[in-house]
């Protein structure tokens, strides 16, 4: 008999759920069905990661063309640089 994991366990393996054996997916299920701290912890992390995609949408949304163009000649040129720089 397999045991449930600890409120540690369950959110070290979330980034690899996929992967996980069937059985430790039913374990991570069912300690996120019993455990109000896990599942706290995990519609905070929730709000949070909606609130940081949001967030970064917006700010793409907000840069101009120009902007962009602007900064791939930078980084050319400083590459350029670089080259010139390695090669003495």
């Amino acid at each position: 008999m397999f045991g449930l994991p600890t409120c540690k366990e369950v959110f070290q393996d979330k980034h690899k759920i996929e992967k996980l054996p069937l059985h430790k997916k039913l374990a991570r299920h069912v300690h996120l069905l019993v455990c109000r701290n896990c599942q706290h912890f995990l519609s905070t992390m929730n709000v949070i990661e909606d609130t940081m995609k949001a967030s970064f949408k917006e700010k793409a949304n907000k840069v101009e063309p120009e902007q962009i163009d602007s900064l791939k000649k930078q980084i050319k040129e400083n590459i350029k640089k670089n080259i010139k720089t390695n090669k003495k």
